[in-house]
């Protein structure tokens, strides 16, 4: 996980993906049942002038919202092990679908607690690659992108940034 998070901070251009929340980066255990099998940072990939820093640690349970999106992920496709948060717009969307992954716009409004992405894929059983999230009151809109590992996040992301 270390070494994912330093190549993703590495990235060239990664810094315009990385929403005012801050990005995460999880990877959780085979057959995890609770945020607390999944690893992420303590803090969150933040973008600055001189570009993106990694805060906080890599620890167990430090991720509530993209660690339950990993799991219900898992229950669906017990493969899927790892997941990212970057920005919401049009143009990341329309990359993401450009290298061939499957993007699902959920609703802003989910009932229940937790995270809406989580709640999505748990009420309607739809995986996919990536989760655009338009946002809501008080709410930064964000794209969840879930994959087997993070290397495959990793790869994701160098060919969507090269993207022109």
């Amino acid at each position: 996980m270390e070494k994912a998070v330093r190549k993703l901070t590495c990235l060239i251009g990664i810094n315009d993906y990385i929403p005012q929340v801050g990005s995460n980066l999880v990877y959780a255990g085979s057959e995890s049942s609770t945020i607390e099998d999944a690893a992420a940072l303590t803090g969150r990939i933040i973008s600055t002038i001189e570009g993106p820093i990694a805060c906080g640690k890599i620890a167990f349970g430090a991720s509530r919202h993209l660690a339950s999106v990993v799991i219900e992920a898992q229950n669906l496709n017990g493969e899927i092990r790892a997941g990212l948060n970057i920005r919401a717009d049009y143009e990341i969307a329309r990359r993401l679908k450009e290298i061939g992954l499957t993007v699902v716009t959920i609703p802003g409004k989910m009932e229940g607690e937790g995270c809406p992405v989580a709640l999505y894929i748990r009420s309607t059983g739809k995986l996919a690659d990536a989760y655009v999230h338009p946002g809501d009151f008080g709410v930064e809109p964000t794209t969840t992108i879930i994959a087997r590992h993070p290397q495959r996040l990793l790869e994701i992301m160098a060919e969507i940034v090269a993207i022109e």
